[in-house]
């Protein structure tokens, strides 16, 4: 599943879900390797994956 930049469609609630845990097990991982990308790059690409890139680029954003 992956939301295309020019879906104007909100996510529905298993969407929405599967994102935050995405995003919940990246900034974990992050974490656990003192904000090291390198061993977290499949967490980020499911992340990515897994939300909308607004979303995505939001969230960036907002954190590390």
């Amino acid at each position: 599943f992956l939301l295309l930049s020019t879906e104007m469609t909100a996510p529905n609630k298993q969407q929405r879900e599967k994102c935050w845990h995405a995003r919940d097990d990246y900034w974990k991982c992050l974490d656990e390797n003192n904000e090291d990308v390198q061993p977290c790059l499949q967490f980020k690409k499911i992340f990515e994956q897994s939300c909308s890139n607004q979303w995505v680029s939001l969230v960036s954003f907002f954190s590390y």
